[in-house]
């Protein structure tokens, strides 16, 4: 207990993996042992006597401590309790705790919260939105299998998202903590969206009109309309494919529901770890070292929050990953980003053993640390755990390319791009590279064009190389100009900065020779 406390006041959360303390607190050597149980173990007991403590003997304390399911750093709740009851805590934290081994830990604890510095009472999980999916309806009682099977389906695969909460109708409760029936049109308690769709008959077959009601406003804030099968398509898998775009149209990354969050002025603490994901999503399209410095400080505040919550440990992973890849405001002083990446990856994993993104995270992690086997492995999982995550398809897609794997990466690129045909351009990044090695200079370039942001030096570069080895002059030189305001230093730099990127060597090449095959073009008169 003491050891934990320590570690989180000290601010230390990347050593409070469960493979540090059995290393640290238990002597385990994990080279011979691969085994966390008995740090599990130790940590349900540990878990079970605070709450014991608490109910009794230190029913009045006026701080709690606790060690959320899923996570091993410690939490403090200030509470409120009469002052005679807690005159020796606050005086000079001279209450002896009946478990000898809580008292250093509280006493720590204790120091922080009269000294001043309040920490944040954190939260195993963030309070995300709540959708409840409602039975869908059938305007004939034929087709009353297929609009259960429509309900069924998207429950399943909503639930697979870290976005939302599915919340099926059959289990949900009205606000007055009433069940209700299948067809109630009253909200769920504290439900933020409700889904609801109807089988309606249709010239050529059944037709699917869904709608998504925003609460409490009751607005309807989007709507879709789903037709028949084609005639190559039988009625089962027509069903699961409009359950698959359904979820990924509200659940993805870039969904309807993140960016109804994102633009809702509601900025309550309960949503914060929440809406701070969101931002780093926004980050992602657009990186730049502010955004970056501003986004790291969001994820680490949240981690210290919310350490329940396995989308921060991810999103954190990556950004210490950008200060790897794009030097993005590096603390070389303070710790090694791939080693902090890492652990945090790591983490998210455990806090969020089913999560598709924790193990996509983990992936790319790896492929830095240059463990490709474990790179792959983790990427598959990934995949194996929700087929339907566009944005997970497409990030191992990307690095498995990068790896040499170029046909399957690509081909999973495709899938992924099929799936989200509004997908972000970085996308097409490995399509581009691939091209570019291949020496297929055209298809390079519209990949080039469709990757293009100009606020990301290496997408301007792509555009570069690619129109240079096209020949194409004017288009060239523009790019460039911008290339060389973006990072004005980048011709001395370029083989570096793609090294430490791990990108093949014939990738380096053609990107390089480009670069210079533009500098020739602006020396020509």
């Amino acid at each position: 207990m003491s050891h934990i406390v320590a570690r989180t006041l000290g601010g230390d959360l990347d050593k409070l993996l469960g493979k540090n303390l059995a290393e640290d607190v238990f002597g385990i050597d994990l080279l011979a042992k691969d085994d966390l149980s008995a740090v599990r173990v130790e940590l349900g007991r540990l878990r079970r006597r605070l709450n014991q403590y608490y109910a009794s003997e230190g029913k009045s304390d006026p701080v709690v401590i606790s060690i959320p399911k899923g996570a091993y750093v410690a939490q403090f709740t200030r509470r409120e309790v009469p002052d005679g009851e807690a005159h020796t805590l606050r005086a000079g934290i001279s209450k002896v705790f009946h478990l000898g081994w809580v008292q250093v830990a509280a006493t720590a604890a204790l120091v922080v919260l009269v000294g001043g510095t309040v920490l944040r009472s954190g939260t195993e999980s963030p309070a995300l939105p709540r959708v409840v999916i409602a039975a869908f309806e059938s305007q004939s009682p034929e087709n009353e299998p297929l609009a259960f099977g429509l309900t069924a389906d998207l429950v399943n695969r909503l639930a697979k998202f870290q976005n939302v909460v599915a919340v099926s109708r059959e289990d949900a409760v009205t606000r007055d903590g009433q069940r209700t029936g299948p067809d109630l049109k009253a909200p769920a308690s504290g439900a933020d969206y409700r889904l609801s769709g109807y089988v309606l008959n249709g010239k050529a077959g059944p037709r699917l009109d869904i709608e998504l009601i925003s609460y409490p406003s009751g607005a309807v804030v989007w709507v879709d309309e789903f037709g028949p099968p084609d005639d190559e398509q039988d009625l089962y898998s027509a069903q699961l494919d409009i359950a698959d775009k359904i979820a990924r149209v509200l659940a993805g990354r870039r969904g309807k529901i993140s960016r109804l969050e994102l633009s809702a002025t509601e900025t309550g603490a309960s949503r914060a770890a929440y809406r701070c994901v969101l931002r780093y999503h926004n980050y992602q399209a657009a990186r730049s070292a502010g955004a970056h410095r501003e986004i790291r400080h969001c994820m680490e505040r949240a981690a210290r929050t919310t350490p329940g919550y396995a989308e921060v440990w991810s999103s954190l992973a990556q950004i210490y990953l950008d200060e790897l890849k794009s030097d993005f405001n590096r603390r070389p002083e303070e710790y090694d980003p791939l080693e902090r990446a890492h652990a945090a990856a790591l983490r998210g994993v455990e806090v969020a053993p089913e999560s598709s993104t924790s193990y996509s995270v983990l992936a790319a992690v790896e492929y830095f640390r240059r463990d490709l086997d474990a790179f792959e492995a983790a990427g598959r999982k990934a995949i194996a755990i929700n087929p339907n995550d566009a944005d997970v398809i497409s990030y191992f897609a990307h690095y498995l390319s990068l790896s040499g794997k170029w046909e399957e990466g690509q081909a999973l690129q495709k899938r992924a791009m099929a799936m989200s045909p509004g997908h972000p351009p970085v996308w097409h990044s490995s399509s581009v590279l691939d091209a570019l090695r291949r020496k297929d200079y055209q298809t390079a370039l519209i990949e080039a064009e469709l990757s293009f942001d100009p606020g990301y030096y290496l997408s301007v570069l792509y555009v570069v190389a690619a129109n240079a080895h096209a020949g194409n002059r004017d288009a060239t030189l523009s790019a460039l100009a911008k290339l060389e305001e973006l990072r004005p230093n980048f011709r001395a730099q370029v083989t570096q900065d793609l090294s430490k990127r791990f990108y093949p060597v014939e990738v380096i090449d053609e990107l390089v020779k480009g670069l210079e095959i533009s500098y020739n073009f602006r020396s020509e008169p």
